[in-house]
């Protein structure tokens, strides 16, 4: 803003002669004194800002060859069943320009792409979440699909107004999501300790437990220190004692058949009769 008003004063080495250019100046004292410029001078001049959403910058963590593999581990999917083969497809198109991030990052397309990673919308009611990254929220909690026909449906750049809403890559339509039914990025287990022959009932967590606020040193937005600038998931687990479960409250989910199981874990367990939901997870584990 001072810039602006150094255009249309009188004198061009007003700003430089209010503006604080000290050894102790922070950048909080130059926005105090850009502040302090802009009302006296409010009598000959209106201010406006414009708000705008968008990612300054991204940095994709590891090596190209990381996101390589990654792609690589698509293939796998489609053999476990029909839902999991649409989330592989969805999947490849956001993968395959991860990678092509590496090679060309400045480029037109992969500016494009990155700026429709999500988009939020919503009325008197529910907020719907859509873009690319709904390729990675594809099932509820409960492994119900959330990529089907109807009002939450696969979506068309035409759905929204703006060039961001909606999102289709390489012929796939991606879909909206219900911010509700955004499924979360970890998942618990229980846990029998046998401690010297005391039993405990304990639950594992693991996932993306958090957000990490870290200093980017590609951030290229002028800053006086390395201030917290970015953000990035955090990876971690646990395992606690429940305490106030009651007998058997905790091992309910453990009893269910495998009829029950979400369809993509039915897909790859063998049709063994009543088969606990411990025995399951001790198969995939090993």
């Amino acid at each position: 803003m001072t810039r602006l008003i150094e255009k249309e004063v009188v004198d061009p080495e007003l700003r430089t002669w209010i503006m604080p250019t000290f050894s102790t100046t922070t950048e909080s004292d130059r926005v105090v004194a850009a502040i302090l410029m802009m009302s006296s001078m409010q009598k000959y001049f209106s201010y406006r800002m414009t708000l705008a959403c968008g990612i300054p910058t991204v940095t994709l963590l590891g090596e190209k060859a990381d996101w390589e593999s990654m792609v690589a581990k698509l293939d796998k999917i489609p053999q476990l069943g029909e839902q999991p083969a649409i989330f592989a497809r969805l999947l490849r198109p956001v993968l395959e320009r991860f990678v092509t991030s590496f090679d060309d990052p400045s480029s037109q397309h992969i500016r494009d792409f990155w700026s429709k990673c999500a988009h939020e919308t919503g009325g008197s009611g529910p907020y719907y979440l859509s873009g690319w990254i709904t390729a990675f929220c594809f099932w509820k909690e409960d492994g119900e699909c959330l990529y089907r026909d109807g009002p939450i449906g696969p979506v068309t750049l035409q759905a929204f107004a703006g060039d961001r809403a909606g999102c289709e890559l390489d012929g796939i339509l991606y879909h909206r999501v219900d911010t509700d039914d955004i499924p979360c990025g970890f998942a618990s287990v229980p846990v029998k300790v046998n401690d010297n022959g005391d039993e405990y009932n304990t639950r594992m967590v693991a996932g993306l437990v958090g957000i990490q606020a870290t200093s980017s040193s590609d951030d290229r937005r002028p800053r006086q220190n390395t201030s917290l600038s970015s953000i990035q998931p955090v990876s971690g687990w646990w395992m606690y004692e429940e305490r106030n479960a009651g007998p058997d409250e905790s091992w309910e989910m453990e009893k269910k058949p495998i009829e029950d199981l979400p369809n993509p874990l039915k897909h790859i367990m063998r049709p063994e009769k009543e088969r606990s939901r411990k025995q399951i997870l001790g198969t995939l584990v090993h």
